[in-house]
């Protein structure tokens, strides 16, 4: 691609795999150049009436060709709406990957009706527009054929269905393991030990397993009738809207009915009326479970999105499904991950940073005197997540529950020591005390 202007690069954002084209940014937009040898498939696609369906039906986001960039004029480059925040599989909660599976199984569906396919049948072509899940790549629609259609079938069994099986299961370790490994084989499941993990997958495994490879010795019609059986796409449908979950997690009912506390509610106005001082339209809570502050400033202040982030998986999919919605969205995208020790595109030094403030509620006193992490750490990694602004509360009786007396507290754990960390990575604006255990700081990015 050639640019005429060199203070404006493009920024190549898709793994470069794809040989339909690129997705990059430019100027806070996000596009996709079309290779000259799809250019004419892909116009087809766009003027079909799968597109006008899919676009009805909210599986994917409109695309605009653009014709005003300094780019050469014989390719066709399409706009794309930008997503809130980009999340990836291994970022998802159970249900997130649940309705991820039944969208991309519905979407191929509608396309088989429409003469076309699907090249690809893994997870890392959907993300989510808040909670709503969307089908992102354009260069994996083409016209249909029976060979492209059980490679679909084979991928998404492989790499959506068995992780989700495993997750349902209550085995969520080994499925997040499984989407978030980057060992390039990883859903390769003949080499994959399920016995170890799970005898129900095992079983389910096994069955799938004599009956692929039978079908590799068996004649076309018998293939047909045995390999569309229990795994064809409908029958997959309705396994997977079956499955349930019914773990259970350290936090995850930390936050049920905490805005029916008017002492969290004062808290939580106290912190809004801090933030209203500045200019903030967009937050992530870190850490933030179910999501609590996270809606209460979307409906009590500016602020018009959010990202909420959790490593607790049960706690963020309890938000999910309590804000997940078609029609007028909840402005609230929940993010899997650790804040501290993310994984690939969750670390904030490669995700894009869409929220002017990052708030880490309740949160610094664990990871200081219970996990024992450094402060310079855990500032500087506050502070990567946002382009302008940090609120953190500092928890001055450490781990106190506010029932039993206080636990000890090292000579150190002081607001004066948190105070001077503090100013060393941000600018101070306000330190107020806002109730009892709780005094927050908020303050500015240093300029480099």
């Amino acid at each position: 691609m050639n640019i005429e202007n060199d203070d404006n690069q493009p920024e190549f954002i898709s793994s470069g795999t794809d040989p339909v084209g690129k997705v990059f940014q430019y100027q806070s937009k996000i596009y996709r150049q079309i290779n000259s040898e799809y250019k004419n498939s892909i116009l087809e696609f766009l003027h079909s009436d799968l597109y006008s369906v899919l676009l009805q039906k909210k599986f994917i986001l409109p695309a605009t060709i653009a014709t005003d960039l300094p780019f050469k004029k014989d390719s066709l480059i399409l706009e794309h709406p930008k997503l809130p925040c980009p999340v990836q599989p291994y970022e998802w909660t159970f249900h997130m990957l649940q309705d991820a599976c039944i969208t991309l199984l519905n979407l191929f569906l509608i396309c088989r009706e429409h003469g076309y396919t699907l090249k690809d049948g893994h997870p890392w072509n959907i993300s989510f527009y808040y909670t709503h899940p969307v089908f992102l790549d354009f260069g994996s629609f083409k016209k249909r054929t029976e060979q492209d259609e059980e490679s679909f079938q084979q991928e998404f069994i492989s790499s959506f269905y068995f992780p989700l099986k495993m997750w349902s299961q209550n085995e969520f370790y080994f499925a997040h393991r499984m989407l978030s490994d980057d060992y390039y084989p990883r859903f390769d499941f003949y080499n994959q030990p399920f016995q170890k993990y799970n005898r129900y997958l095992w079983k389910e495994y096994c069955v799938y397993a004599a009956k692929h490879h039978l079908n590799a010795l068996a004649e076309k019609t018998i293939k047909k009738r045995i390999f569309h059986d229990e795994y064809s796409l409908p029958s997959l449908l309705k396994k997977i809207r079956k499955m349930k979950i019914n773990s259970t997690s350290s936090w995850k009912h930390y936050h049920d009915g905490i805005l029916n506390d008017q002492s969290t509610v004062s808290r939580y106005t106290s912190l809004l009326e801090l933030l209203k001082k500045y200019d903030i339209d967009s937050m992530i809570d870190l850490a933030g479970n179910q999501g609590a502050f996270s809606l209460f400033a979307l409906q009590h202040s500016k602020i018009h999105s959010s990202i909420c982030t959790d490593y607790d998986e049960g706690a963020l999919d309890v938000l999910y499904c309590s804000t997940r919605t078609e029609n007028n969205p909840i402005h609230i995208t929940p993010v899997l991950m650790n804040v501290l020790f993310p994984i690939h595109a969750s670390n904030p030094a490669e995700r894009p940073k869409t929220a002017d403030v990052a708030v880490a509620l309740a949160l610094t006193h664990h990871l200081i005197l219970t996990q024992k992490h450094s402060i310079d750490l855990i500032f500087s990694r506050i502070g990567a997540y946002t382009r302008k602004y940090v609120l953190i509360e500092f928890m001055p009786l450490g781990l106190w529950d506010g029932l039993h007396p206080a636990p000890p507290l090292p000579e150190w754990y002081t607001r004066n020591w948190f105070r001077t960390n503090f100013q060393n990575h941000f600018d101070l604006l306000e330190e107020q005390e806002i109730c009892t255990n709780r005094i927050a700081f908020l303050g500015k990015i240093k300029q480099t």
